[in-house]
């Protein structure tokens, strides 16, 4: 009921096939010549389970693709079907006229205008997604690039330079969620000692140096570095091991140890 007071009545009662309806209308376009469109709607116990556009096979009459009946989507491409090729086709043992055709489907012509903006909000959305896609498949390549103690020894670095810039939200960024050292083991009170550590702090600078880097497994993976700090009137030098672990594809810190004092 709901399909027939928005489309009406289909215009060929389908005596082979009660679940299907089939609806052909014409849509005129200045300069274009007038065209018809035709898709064919499926139910399964009075509920629409597929909307699919018509293709005509080699032997000159319309049909559906079986196979994606079930699917419940709409073809987002219905193909332009030229008036002329109409003539003389039969669609399931039935005779279509092009004068019922027309006289029964005028109301529901396009919109034109409608019909534009649709089509133009489709297509920047098509621009996106393939602009995204064109992005993450670059980014996914060059990660495939590189190794994973490529990887590691970038990220490294990369936390060293946080550090310096004193940049906490980046710097906590490469720990794991709900990271806390062994002398707090509790996560706020990490985060308070480093923020105090760190943004108390006019300037840092962070040397890495001597990384040694021993990958585990596919999701794990150890470093061991000499650390040269400095800031302000106070410097040092340690040796420090971190342990690594694969998190959503990315490498994030586990652990972090000080293998030896300062030298």
């Amino acid at each position: 009921d709901q399909v027939v007071f928005l489309l009406g009545e289909p215009i060929v009662n389908n005596i082979f096939n009660k679940e299907r309806w089939d609806y052909v209308y014409y849509r005129k376009r200045e300069p274009e010549e007038t065209q018809l469109k035709m898709v064919s709607i499926f139910f399964e116990n009075n509920i629409i389970v597929s909307m699919k556009k018509i293709s005509k096979n080699n032997d000159g009459l319309f049909e559906i693709n079986e196979g994606n009946v079930e699917q419940p989507e709409f073809t987002d491409e219905i193909e332009i079907i030229a008036e002329k090729i109409f003539d003389d086709v039969e669609i399931e043992g039935i005779k279509i006229q092009n004068d019922e055709l027309s006289e029964n489907n005028k109301e529901l012509e396009f919109n034109e205008n409608e019909e534009i903006e649709y089509i133009k909000e489709k297509e920047e959305k098509i621009a996106l997604k393939e602009k995204i896609t064109e992005v993450n498949t670059k980014k996914s390549f060059t990660e495939k690039q590189k190794s994973d103690e490529d990887i590691i020894a970038e990220r490294l670095s990369n936390w060293a330079k946080s550090w310096e810039d004193r940049n906490l939200n980046e710097f906590y960024a490469f720990y794991i969620k709900g990271y806390s050292s062994r002398y707090f083991n509790d996560h706020e009170m990490w985060k308070a000692d480093r923020e105090k550590r760190i943004k108390n702090k006019a300037k840092i600078e962070i040397n890495i140096e001597n990384i040694k880097i021993n990958i585990m497994s596919d999701i794990r993976a150890s470093i061991i570095f000499t650390q040269n700090y400095s800031s302000n009137n106070y410097a040092d030098t340690v040796i420090k091991k971190m342990m690594f672990e694969k998190i959503n594809n990315e490498w994030k810190i586990i652990s972090e140890e000080l293998v030896t004092d300062s030298y």
